[in-house]
This record gives structure tokens, C-alpha cells and sequence, in this order.
């Protein structure tokens, strides 16, 4: 089977070729407009040392130095996190013994105790190395806390804050240099502030230079306002994130047919069950949620609303939603990822709001081995999927000012009611022709391509009803070089998949529309 890039085009033993990637974009059917998570990552640390007086450790190698995360490569590599803790101001409390804990990820780091201030100075630098996927790695929360040392009693939190690796990657020189954090604490509902933070950060990758951080005790009138690391024009405010999950769909095989194979064996009429027990995990900011488990199902239907409490604006860049399958004796298997971009569900720090509408997960081959999936990392969506994995039904909206009563709670039967209309299905038919084929490598046996649009022509979905969606079978030529082409020469394949989504022709109408409008109002130079 051709695997989408980066993973170099493979074709399996049956010799049929799926190029079920090129109708990727034909899968987003949605419903109408407005768009749990296990921090279980791997963390590979490193000799990580702490240093004083701003003194930095080691250098990178100077390989190749990349601008943006988009230019990395999809494989794990070296990065390393210099935080630099220089002082805090206006702490709450009275004889504070403050100390800085710094995580990232699960790596936790802390500084040096300062006693019987409320200005305490620590100017000492955290050193974080790791090495894995950059996409990973952007996701991984950095949290800070300040805390009040007790020698008995258990330490109090003073206060905190948090952010993504990614953030200050995407700053210039990927760094954030003197700002200050508003630290706040979780619990507490009013968001009033508990002192303020200074630091420096540098997120380094291959060939990158530090940006330097000079040690600078600030004045007592410093203008902290100035120099805050928050969103411009915005406010800190308590919220919640509400995030309704109605249903999945098309889920794969994820169990063993032992028990179906033996309970057909006894009763050949017996209907066999669904070999996936699914539930959904979600995470934001630090986050996370999840739904209960649908046994034995490969169209769940939870209605399930999560109530997240959280502050607004958001110091994170996406919300990452994943399906999984759970297992009674081993590890719950992955069955697909998803990342909602906040930037395209919540414009100009407006409250994130999306949905109801299916999203598409993508990862791994959809065939089920009892060896184990060797393609298994593709679900983790840090790479381009190769096949379909199913879609989930969400919606996302955002409550500013207001606090959950409760986390979970179950969606309420008229909103349930009022999305099934949205729901009803139209028939497409996708038509594909194939001009050529070459460049192919040396191939003995015969080949065809399969065209699919989601599970429809999916040729090893039982579920799925047969369709005329491959090429013939023919053996590739040689081309007198060094490559071999399929000799289809005059009479070009073309092949028809039928299919059933959602109708959402009265939103492409709307949005048709207003283009149209918008484009004679240009033209006439009204705006």
C-alpha cells in the first residue's frame, strides 16, 4: 500500500496500491458553522544541570539550523530548554520562603530557597534536554510554580502559570527574554493576581545560538504591566471550556476475533460483536478530560459534555483530541489523534467556538494484525496518517467569567433533538480517471490502485458494500531505463465510488454568497 509522505511508497503482497490520501479533502463534510489527553509522552532527559550567574551549558551541534517548526524534520531530535529564573515581585503571604518549580512535560526541575522576602532573587538557569518528535515536543506544557516552603507542613502554592513549548519557539530567535509571568492561583475562582515572575527562556534546536539573559534586579517601581507575558488588549478571566462529544464513527478493529469465531463455531446465527470498546481523551493547556467507555462498538454514541475549567485567554495552540480502545489486561491501544487549532476556531483571542461537525482522524493501515501494528506511531499524529481511522462528532463552545459546577455531565436530550437534522445524509459519487503510471520501482507481480473516501471502497472494510473502486490488475513494463510504467497506453482506468455524508450544500451556498457580494463591492471600490 503507498503510504502519504514522508513514508516512501510500499506496495503489500496482495499487490493493490490504495491511494485513499488523494481524497482526503473530500472526507470534511461538516455540519453547521461556528470548529481528554494523556501526557503520557516519553521523556528523554539527558545530563541536565543546573547553573548560576547565567552561566550556559554546553552548545548544540551546528548542523542545520531550522527557522520554524513546519521546517523540522519528522523524526526525533536534540532540543534543548534554558530557563532562566531571575526574580519575583509582590508574592502573597507574609515570611515567604520561596522557591521556583519549573516542569516541563514530566521533567520537573526547582531552584534554590529565599527566605523572609516577598522580592525574593534567584537568578539561576534550568536545563532541560530532550530528544524526540519537534511536534511533541511544542506540546509539552511548561509549568511554573512558586512556592512557600514549610518544613513540616506541605509546601503552599503561591502561585502559578503555564504555557506551551511552542509559544516562545514561535517568538524571534525562539525566546522569551525578562517577561514576566502573572502568576495566579488555580483554585482560586475571583483570578486575582499573587505576585508576578520574571524569566528568560530559549527553546534550542540543532545549530542554534542562545539569546543572552543578563542578570538584572529590577528596580522597585518597575512597570510590571508593561512587559506581561499575556495576550495584548486582554484580560485574565476565569472560564469553561465546554466540549460536547456526540459520536464516532467508522472505527476500526482494534480486538481479537477469538470469542466471534468461537461463538459463530456453536451459533452460526449469532450476530458478532464490535471489536473496539472506544472512549475519547482530550487536553488544553494542562487539561485533560475524558469520556466513559462504549464496549464492544464501532459507532458509539456517548452525548457527553466535559466542562473544563480554565483561564481566558488561552496560553496554548491547539486542543488535542485522541480515540482510544480500552483493554482489560494491557496498555489501552491508540486508535487515532486529532488537533483542533485554536487560531482557526478562536480569531482574534475571541472565546474558542466550534461545531457541532465531524473531524477526521487519520493514522495507520486500518487492517487489524494480531502481531501488532507496525504502524502504530502514526496514530499519534506527530506524522501524515496513511489511512482513514474514523471521525468523531464535537462541539466546542466557551463560557468567560463562569466556573463549572461539574466536569461531566450528560448532554441534554433536545440538544441532542435539535443536531439531528444536521445529520441527514446525501448520496456523492467520487469519479476518478487515471492518465499514468511510471516511474515505478522493479515489481514482478501485478499492480492496481484503489481509489476510497473514508471506509467507501475500501476493498478489507467487510462492513462496507463492494464497489468498482480499482484499477485492473496489470504487470508494469520496463522503460529501458531504469524504471517500469503500466501500459495502459490508449484506454485510461476510471473507477466510481459511491458514498453517504452529511448535506452541507445550504453552508457552501451561504458562503458562495457572500464571496459573490464581497467581490462586487471590491469591484465597485465600495470597500
Amino acid at each position: 500500500e503507498v503510504e502519504a509522505p514522508p513514508i516512501r511508497p510500499t506496495v503489500r503482497k496482495k499487490s493493490r496500491v490504495s491511494i485513499s490520501s488523494l481524497t482526503r479533502g473530500s472526507e470534511k463534510q461538516s455540519l453547521p458553522t461556528s470548529q481528554p489527553i494523556d501526557e503520557s509522552e516519553d521523556e528523554n532527559e539527558s545530563n541536565s544541570t543546573i547553573a548560576t550567574h547565567t552561566q550556559w551549558i554546553g552548545d548544540l551541534p551546528k548542523s542545520a539550523t531550522f527557522s520554524n517548526i513546519a521546517n523540522m524534520p519528522n523524526k526525533p531530535t536534540d532540543f534543548q530548554l534554558r530557563i532562566h529564573i531571575i526574580e519575583a515581585r509582590k508574592l502573597e503571604g507574609e515570611f515567604v520562603r520561596a522557591l521556583v518549580k519549573v516542569a516541563v512535560g514530566n521533567v520537573v526541575k526547582e531552584t534554590s530557597t529565599k527566605y523572609g522576602t516577598n522580592n525574593p532573587f534567584w537568578d539561576e538557569t534550568l536545563v532541560y534536554n530532550f530528544k524526540e518528535h519537534p511536534q511533541l515536543l511544542m506540546d509539552k506544557a511548561v509549568k511554573f510554580k512558586v512556592l512557600n516552603t514549610r518544613k513540616i507542613l506541605k509546601d503552599a502554592v503561591i502561585g502559578s502559570f503555564e504555557f506551551d513549548v511552542g509559544l516562545a519557539y514561535n517568538e524571534p530567535d525562539h525566546c522569551f527574554i525578562h517577561k514576566w509571568l502573572l502568576l495566579t492561583e488555580p483554585h482560586d475562582s475571583t483570578g486575582k493576581p499573587k505576585g508576578f515572575l520574571k524569566i528568560s527562556i530559549n527553546v534550542l534546536g540543532p545549530g542554534m545560538d542562545s539569546t543572552p539573559s543578563p542578570s538584572i534586579c529590577s528596580p522597585d517601581n518597575v512597570d510590571i504591566e508593561s512587559n506581561l507575558l499575556r495576550p495584548s488588549r486582554a484580560q485574565i478571566q476565569p472560564a469553561t471550556l465546554h466540549v460536547r462529544i456526540f459520536e464516532a464513527s467508522d472505527l476500526p478493529q482494534m480486538d481479537p476475533a477469538y470469542f466471534n469465531k468461537f461463538k459463530k463455531l456453536f451459533n452460526p446465527q449469532a450476530t458478532p460483536k464490535d471489536l473496539v470498546d472506544p472512549y475519547v481523551t482530550l487536553s488544553i493547556a494542562g487539561h485533560h478530560g475524558k469520556t466513559k467507555v462504549i464496549w464492544n462498538d464501532q459507532d458509539p454514541q456517548w452525548n457527553q459534555q466535559l466542562n473544563m475549567a480554565i483561564r481566558f485567554p488561552l496560553f496554548s495552540e491547539r486542543i488535542r483530541f485522541q480515540l482510544k480502545d480500552k483493554d482489560q489486561t494491557t496498555a489501552d491501544d491508540l486508535i487515532g489523534t486529532y488537533f483542533m487549532k485554536l487560531s482557526q476556531i478562536s480569531p482574534n483571542d475571541h472565546p474558542p467556538t466550534f461545531g457541532p461537525c465531524f473531524v477526521n482522524f487519520y493514522g495507520s493501515p486500518r487492517e487489524f494484525s494480531d502481531l501488532g501494528d507496525a504502524y502504530e506511531y502514526l496514530n499519534e499524529g506527530v506524522l501524515e496518517g496513511v489511512a482513514y481511522r474514523g471521525r468523531l462528532l464535537v462541539e466546542v463552545t466557551t463560557s468567560v467569567g463562569v466556573l463549572p459546577k461539574e466536569k461531566y455531565e450528560e448532554i441534554k436530550p433536545y440538544y441532542i433533538k435539535a443536531t439531528k437534522p444536521f445529520l441527514k445524509k446525501c448520496r456523492y459519487k467520487l469519479c476518478c480517471a487515471f492518465l499514468s503510471a511510471s516511474m515505478i520501482e522493479p515489481f514482478e507481480d501485478t499492480v492496481e490502485f484503489e481509489v476510497s473516501i473514508g471506509n467507501y471502497g475500501y476493498k478489507l472494510d467487510e462492513g462496507v458494500c463492494p464497489q468498482m473502486s480499482s484499477t485492473p490488475p496489470l504487470k508494469p513494463m520496463w522503460d529501458g531505463n531504469e524504471y517500469y510504467f503500466l501500459p495502459w497506453m490508449d484506454k485510461k482506468p476510471v473507477v466510481m465510488v459511491d458514498s453517504e455524508w452529511e448535506d452541507c450544500n445550504y453552508r457552501i451556498e451561504t458562503a458562495n454568497l457572500l464571496e459573490n457580494i464581497t467581490e462586487r463591492l471590491v469591484h465597485m471600490h465600495v470597500v
